[in-house]
């Protein structure tokens, strides 16, 4: 994982567009310092694994996760503070703005814990980026011989998912906790594109 998330970091590895900030009044609503300074300042990328929620993309964003908390009474994962950022594989993904921890609901799962910062969160998908491409063909096929030739000499890396699941264990743990964890399902679904 890159030693440090910022803006420029992220618009490197993503630089077909710029990241999705939060400004103004809907940075009021995120309490816990370290979050509402990354949600500002640097942003997440809109692109390939995470769907950006259109309501956060227009600066206002969803707070409390109310059928979430009506169907899992029993957990106590403040439901009520998880600020909605968007979906990856159909799971939907909150950070909690009191503790800055990113949660998942997966599609018919339990909710779980998969990063212990927004910014682990975002470091997770720029590891995914930079190994796109190792896994993701059709992404580094291009029109432009001199762009093909680059792709082509940059080379292949068997393995990504191991890699990518070395990579992301070592930078938070949390992320594999549960057996059906987003990241597994994530690393899974990249495994099936591989020759």
């Amino acid at each position: 994982m890159p030693d440090r998330i910022d803006r420029a970091t992220l618009e490197s590895v993503f630089p077909s567009g710029a990241p999705v900030v939060l400004e103004g009044a809907a940075l009021d609503a995120v309490p816990h310092l370290p979050t509402r300074e990354f949600l500002r300042d640097v942003g997440l990328p809109d692109e390939n694994w995470l769907r950006v929620d259109p309501d956060y993309k227009q600066g206002a964003p969803r707070i409390g996760f109310r059928s979430t908390a009506e169907r899992y009474p029993e957990l106590a994962l403040g439901f009520e503070n998880w600020l909605y950022l968007g979906e990856i594989l159909r799971d939907s993904i909150g950070v909690d703005v009191v503790t800055g921890k990113v949660f998942s609901h997966p599609d018919g799962n339990t909710p779980h814990l998969i990063n212990s910062s927004v910014a682990d969160f975002v470091g997770f998908l720029c590891l995914l980026e930079i190994e796109r491409p190792n896994y993701d063909w059709e992404a580094f096929d291009s029109e432009d011989e001199e762009e093909q030739a680059a792709i082509e000499d940059a080379g292949y890396l068997p393995d990504p998912d191991k890699r990518l699941r070395e990579q992301m264990s070592a930078a938070d743990p949390v992320a594999f906790e549960m057996p059906d964890s987003t990241w597994n399902t994530v690393l899974e679904t990249l495994a099936t594109y591989l020759p």
